[in-house]
């Protein structure tokens, strides 16, 4: 299976859903990225505190801009937020990550916030990959 997570800078909340699920399912290819992403750029501070308190890894994350992949190369693609979708081509079938769990949501945006913001986004994200992780053992 190859996923690729979205986000808008490809820092926070695409890392971390790769970082997870890379955790989970370590057979899987895992890509992230962002809409406005700056190559090159680290994992925030505050998403690299986060994924240490709950045993990722994020210190060599290097942020990269979705334009910068080949779409094609990913069985599925999911975004954090529903205004990513616009910068994806329709032919790829993005969605949105909270589909998984049958809502309509984003996922906020932590940056720039503080270390609970981060736990919220991640208990939101990992609940979601925790049914696709389901749906994936049927």
């Amino acid at each position: 299976m190859r996923i690729l997570f979205v986000c808008t800078g490809n820092t926070c909340r695409s890392p971390l859903a790769a970082a997870y699920l890379r955790e989970k399912r370590p057979g899987w290819s895992v890509e992230s990225a962002g809409v406005a992403a700056e190559p090159g750029a680290p994992a925030s501070d505050k998403a690299q505190e986060l994924a240490a308190e709950v045993g990722l890894e994020l210190g060599s994350h290097k942020a990269q801009p979705v334009g910068a992949l080949s779409l094609e190369d990913f069985d599925r693609i999911y975004t954090m937020s529903s205004s990513h979708l616009r910068f994806l081509p329709k032919e790829h079938n993005a969605v949105v990550l909270s589909n998984l769990a049958g809502k309509a949501k984003d996922v906020d945006d932590p940056y720039g916030r503080g270390l609970q913001s981060y736990r919220e986004a991640f208990d939101e994200i990992r609940c979601y990959l925790d049914e696709l992780l389901t749906e994936a053992r049927a």
